[in-house]
């Protein structure tokens, strides 16, 4: 991930290449492998970012996906909020997540049939509602097999597709 200084152009490596230390909450020191590897989809609101990490070059058998969120607290400084992952979940290709209204983050992963340490039971795609607070999955839907996948997913808001007005009175 770059870092753009908007006055002077300047650009910065945030994560493993960067000159960022990064921390958990508490203030303790973590290392390299906690920064993002081969990430897609971030999300950035003010100095937070939230972002789906592949995990692609993490290095032989540390292959894992998952979606963490970081708070840029200085031009050298961050901090690692929340991180989410399943036992066995490595997608190299494809992912999103998203924060949704509530706090809870919209997570989709994909399926690449081809990659390399893929298969067996995480085959297929899946979308799933993810607590941070918790590391609860409010809800998740998998798709059948490998070819009903997703690349990305984003949250809508139902009033914004249908202006029923029983359930949306605005639309009036």
């Amino acid at each position: 991930i770059l870092r753009i200084d908007r006055s002077t152009g300047q650009l910065s490596f945030v994560g493993h290449r960067g000159p960022h230390a990064l921390g958990d909450p508490d203030g303790a020191p973590l290392g390299d492998e906690e920064w993002v590897w081969g990430q897609h989809a971030p999300e950035i609101v003010g100095r937070d970012l939230l972002v789906y990490d592949n995990g692609n070059y993490r290095g032989p058998g540390e292959r894992r996906a998952r979606v963490v969120a970081y708070t840029l607290d200085s031009p050298t400084r961050a901090t690692r909020r929340w991180s989410w992952t399943e036992p066995r979940w490595y997608e190299p290709n494809f992912g999103s997540v998203q924060t949704l209204p509530r706090g809870t983050g919209l997570v989709a992963t994909g399926h690449s049939p081809d990659a390399p340490g893929t298969g067996g039971e995480n085959d297929h795609g899946w979308l799933a509602e993810v607590d941070p607070a918790w590391g609860d999955v409010v809800w998740r839907l998998d798709f059948g097999s490998w070819s009903d996948t997703t690349y990305r997913a984003a949250f809508v808001p139902g009033c914004s597709l249908f202006a029923n007005l029983r359930y949306c009175p605005e639309a009036r």
